[in-house]
């Protein structure tokens, strides 16, 4: 149990079911649960996946992971005896399983420890969903049962591997409970949204735990022992990396601490471990000895044209662990983008397709800036020779991406994907992207369209950059018509068909010089009769208010605006 006072305990609340079966029944089926939107056969499946086979005289604890709508969801389930017989005379098992979205144990992380003692004692069925108090997760607790054997544990898993622990038969439950909370501690805590762990499994079943204690391994899984660890992992690998990290690393209660808060939710594939071990490597702090970035790129392409893939997966760990402790900035990243476009190494195909992901994510992590922008995406683009799906899905694994250039990547595939893109991204976003120079036609039209429907999410940010006016006179050159009528639809979408002389005022004034003519033509038609002369008397006046004239010569240009009569002012002859 983590030391922490009651107040600062974090409240949780879960969805449960209960598994088991009747005296008289044959089959375990779902006796009983309370959810908001789990039905009894997404239980049902889940507790099918996730079974641990013949049950045994102590608890077994299994942590677990689903999707409901795209939304990663994290399990606990707890399998015991239930002291009753079946009408074979069969010990029956009963399940008590509790889950939440991710994304709520990720804004207060806890460990499996603690979350297993504060359900322990909960009886199933309860009325409704459930709602318990934990404490926050303790990094010194964790830090303090990192050893080799847990180290090693992690490392496996880093490797992508799937883990049997040997040699723990007479191990506590509880002891087994910190074992997991340790090794997934030595993780980014955003691992959780997948990772899978049980404290016992059958021999008699196939489990799909990513770690799992039993007493027999099988070949499909690497074993490793409660107390010795496993086998060293090769330096080239990602887990080999991990574990070189580790060793320069301290204290450990800083390292979990900065795990904890990597909570962006992280798959076990092969990109999203290349990332986890840059999330790692940042504990490291900067190397001053390490070799510098563009060496390393160098030995990578001479590694790559004598097919030495073995030596070219070692050193794109090395350039990535590089390129991320110590990001090259200025000089230095337009150097290595140059020798990025002259070796080729972003075009199609370049390295054998299991390394295309390593390859792409360990470039970009040097020739990207802390934001991906629009003009570099050009600049990657130009020395790739044009954007490819591999390319693409790595732009999109860069931790910082400007809305811009999300769009952008979106548009290279294709209009239905940019229509998705448009719809769930924020309307400020959408607005500072459209007015980020030069304007792109393909975007301001379905911008516009998009924000339209957003108006109340959109206005302050449009009223900001002038309802996009100065981009759509850019993108439609010498065509007004479409502009006015562009503004006129998104002014209607923000304060109705008809302006108010108070909406006349705010959108036409506070600046130093007149908005466009699309956008005066816009509100003009929009305010009706008297729009010209609040014009000249008003928004003119306030201008020339702000503009710093002496009190003689702006007393001078209010009485001749006050003297003009809009009825009949002169046509412009021919341009």
């Amino acid at each position: 149990m983590t030391a922490s006072a009651r107040s600062d305990w974090v409240k949780l609340d879960l969805d449960w079911a209960l598994w088991g079966k009747e005296r008289d029944g044959l089959d375990y089926r779902i006796l009983d649960s309370g959810a908001r939107r789990l039905t009894p056969k997404h239980f049902a499946d889940i507790m099918m996946r996730y079974a641990t086979g013949s049950p045994t005289r102590e608890p077994v604890v299994t942590i677990s992971h689903f999707e409901l709508a795209s939304e990663p969801h994290v399990g606990l389930a707890i399998q015991e005896l239930s002291g009753d017989q079946d009408r074979y005379g069969r010990d029956i098992a009963t399940v008590r399983y509790f889950c939440l979205p991710f994304r709520r144990l990720s804004e207060q992380p806890v460990s499996y420890e603690d979350l297993f003692d504060a359900l322990r004692a909960v009886r199933l069925p309860t009325e409704g969903s459930l709602r318990v108090d934990v404490p926050p997760l303790d990094p010194h607790y964790i830090a303090a049962r990192i050893d080799p054997a847990t180290m090693s544990a992690a490392a496996r898993l880093m490797n992508g591997e799937r883990i049997r622990v040997l040699d723990a038969e007479v191990v506590p439950l509880r002891e087994r409970l910190r074992y997991l909370d340790t090794v997934a501690g030595l993780l980014p805590f955003g691992m959780r949204a997948r990772f899978s762990a049980a404290t016992w499994v059958s021999s008699t079943i196939r489990p799909v735990f990513r770690i799992s204690f039993a007493e027999f391994s099988e070949d499909d899984f690497t074993t490793v022992y409660f107390e010795g660890g496993a086998p060293t992992l090769m330096p080239s690998s990602t887990g080999g990396a991990y574990t070189a990290i580790l060793r320069e690393v301290g204290p450990f209660s800083d390292l979990v601490d900065l795990l904890a808060r990597a909570d962006e939710p992280l798959r076990f594939t092969p990109e999203d471990r290349f990332k986890a071990l840059g999330i790692v490597s940042a504990a490291r702090g900067p190397q001053p000895d390490a070799p510098a970035a563009d060496l390393i790129l160098s030995s990578c392409v001479e590694a790559l044209d004598q097919g030495n893939l073995f030596y070219l997966e070692h050193l794109l760990t090395e350039l990535f662990l590089t390129t991320t402790n110590r990001p090259p900035a200025g000089a230095e990243r337009a150097n290595l983008l140059r020798l990025v476009e002259r070796d080729r190494l972003l075009v199609e195909d370049r390295v054998p397709p299991r390394l295309t992901a390593r390859l792409l994510d360990a470039l970009l992590a040097g020739v990207c800036g802390p934001r991906l922008t629009s003009d570099e995406l050009a600049d990657i683009t130009r020395a790739a020779g044009g954007l490819h799906p591999a390319l693409i899905d790595a732009l999109l694994r860069r931790p910082n991406i400007a809305p811009s250039a999300i769009l952008a990547l979106a548009h290279q595939q294709g209009p239905s994907r940019l229509s998705d893109v448009i719809a769930r991204m924020p309307a400020q976003d959408l607005v500072e992207a459209a007015a980020e120079p030069p304007p792109q036609r393909w975007l301001i039209g379905p911008v516009c369209a998009a924000l339209r429907r957003r108006p109340a999410e959109a206005e302050p940010a449009l009223r900001h950059h002038r309802y996009l006016s100065e981009e759509l006179a850019a993108v439609y050159p010498g065509r007004g018509d479409i502009q006015v009528k562009n503004l006129i639809n998104l002014l209607g979408a923000c304060y109705g068909p008809k302006l108010t002389p108070e909406q006349f005022d705010m959108i036409l004034g506070g600046g130093s010089t007149l908005p466009s003519p699309a956008l005066l033509g816009a509100v003009l038609r929009m305010y009706g009769p008297g729009g010209g002369e609040r014009l000249l008397t008003v928004t003119l006046a306030g201008i020339f208010a702000d503009a710093g004239f002496d009190d003689e010569t702006l007393d001078d240009l209010l009485h001749t605006l006050r003297q003009v009569r809009t009825s009949r002012l002169p046509r412009r002859g021919p341009r």
